[in-house]
């Protein structure tokens, strides 16, 4: 039930909550649960991906080795390795499934084939909303190779019926697209226009469109996180990838006779990217490595398609179009195992974010509480400055900041940062408490009751601040009033550590 009703993380994909539950009951809390199973629905995608080409094309060769590709590419790193990530992986096995029970309805047609596809559909939904366009790929698909769009009845008729065979797909991807919305606003993840405003949006778009085709070409200078340019993108930088992205949109339109893969694959590019290119801006990343993964596919696609083609106009063997592709699975191979040696831990993450993806307050607030959690205090102060240098006004970095000159024993530099960060976030009750227990400790308890006090009318049930306030009560001996703090019922038998819990709970949540 909760899974199926949470906005946590500002996103609505029930099915993905599943299986990370799946993973606890089966695996308990171990990390390599999660990881296994990452690598196992990615290899299933990658095989379903195999099936779906053969099964539309009839080629073998070209299928198996889009699907080779498209599954070591190093930007699929990203999406596997991490493990929150799931939802990566598990939707792209339902876009899969999805393809080929349509496939199986467009042979065999039937009303409980194309309820199976739907079903699926609305199961891949539930895992990642990026699944929307979906039903604008099976209409591409519907021209090449299915072939649906050509005949002898008339063509506006041919249109509407295939439109009309979209609409069950079309209102799922309208009611999870208001869904996710919503799911993105009430997690406080959408970008105002106030913020962003439309012309950078779109000019950010075209740029984007072009740097993940950069990137599946030649998978160079990756990262988890890439900044947003200082300043923007420039009027004649916007202007000129949009230019581009025409010319090659022109290019596959005259060649959609003699090569239709190569307009399938682009379009396929193009839409399957549409929900993720920033028209409507979550979060402040302007790209994600992640966001490539079924987009990717077009663009493989009309590439092997393409070398194939050339392979059987000039006459080449079979060996050498094998020994081609061979070649690029290796090049590929190589380059993701070297990527993956990047994610072996938070520190590695992060400095590899700072060197290829931009220098941001971010990346160095994530160092910085890396480097916190590991105790190497004043490294971490180091990071913490620099990225307060670059956004003075996250809260959470004054937190950390806090945080981290309290354990180097600065209590009075710690309280200016607890007390900036309260100025610039007064609703968190967390910070309320951190405060409060160095005020106790450094022999102010009213203060400390007050802002103790203050994080229980935020949280009536935060279980430090009901503590903190049981320790001054029964420090001053007064007596306790059970409607107002049940749990303090025995003021001697709490005996939490609030210097142990500070690194391990408040920072890791906050960081």
């Amino acid at each position: 039930r909760w899974a199926f009703t949470s906005f946590d993380c500002a996103n609505w994909h029930p099915l993905t909550w599943l299986s990370h539950m799946l993973d606890v009951r089966v695996f308990g809390p171990l990390p390599i649960g999660p990881h296994v199973m990452n690598v196992v629905y990615h290899a299933t995608a990658a095989a379903l991906l195999f099936v779906l080409l053969q099964r539309l094309t009839g080629a073998i060769w070209p299928a198996f080795f889009t699907a080779v590709l498209f599954a070591v590419h190093p930007l699929r790193v990203e999406s596997v390795a991490w493990a929150a990530e799931r939802k990566d992986v598990l939707s792209a096995c339902f876009w899969m499934l999805t393809l080929l029970a349509y496939l199986r309805h467009v042979r065999r047609p039937g009303p409980g084939r194309l309820a199976l596809a739907v079903v699926s559909f609305a199961l891949g939904l539930m895992a990642k909303p990026m699944l929307v366009t979906l039903p604008l790929i099976l209409l591409l698909l519907d021209w090449w190779p299915l072939g649906r769009t050509a005949g002898t009845a008339r063509p506006g008729a041919r249109v509407v019926r295939l439109l009309l065979e979209k609409v069950p797909f079309l209102l799922l991807s309208t009611l999870s697209a208001a869904i996710t919305y919503q799911a993105q606003v009430f997690g406080g993840a959408v970008v105002p226009l106030t913020s962003l405003p439309i012309v950078r949006r779109l000019t950010n778009a075209a740029i984007a469109l072009l740097i993940y085709l950069s990137k599946i070409v030649w998978p160079a200078a990756l990262s988890m996180y890439y900044a947003r340019p200082r300043g923007g993108i420039g009027v004649p930088a916007g202007a000129g990838a949009v230019l581009l992205l025409i010319l090659v949109t022109v290019a596959a339109l005259l060649w959609r006779r003699r090569r239709p893969y190569l307009l399938a694959g682009w379009v396929w590019y193009l839409i399957a990217l549409l929900p993720v290119l920033g028209i409507v801006q979550v979060g402040y990343q302007p790209w994600a490595d992640r966001y490539t993964y079924l987009p990717s596919i077009g663009a493989i696609l009309a590439a092997v398609w393409l070398a194939a083609d050339a392979a059987r106009s000039r006459r080449l063997t079979r060996t050498v179009l094998v020994g081609v592709g061979v070649t690029a699975a290796l090049v590929f191979s190589v380059a993701t195992q070297r990527y993956l040696s990047v994610w072996r831990d938070g520190e590695s993450l992060f400095r590899q974010a700072l060197s290829a993806g931009g220098d941001t307050y971010m990346m160095r607030f994530c160092l910085a509480g890396e480097l916190l959690q590991v105790a190497r205090i004043d490294e971490a102060v180091v990071e913490f400055t620099r990225g307060l240098a670059i956004n003075p006004l996250y809260p959470d970095g004054h937190l950390g900041m806090a945080v981290a000159l309290e354990t180097q024993g600065n209590a009075a530099k710690a309280m200016q940062h607890y007390r900036r960060a309260l100025e610039l976030q007064p609703g968190r009750a967390e910070t309320h408490v951190l405060l409060g227990s160095l005020l106790e400790r450094t022999g102010a308890p009213a203060g400390a009751e007050e802002h103790f006090r203050q994080a229980l009318r935020l949280q009536p049930e935060h279980p430090l601040a009901r503590e903190g306030v049981c320790r001054i009560l029964a420090g001053a001996g007064a007596s306790f009033q059970a409607p107002v703090f049940p749990a303090c019922d025995d003021a001697q038998s709490w005996s939490l550590s609030l210097d142990k819990l500070i690194p391990d709970t408040y920072v890791q949540k906050s960081i």
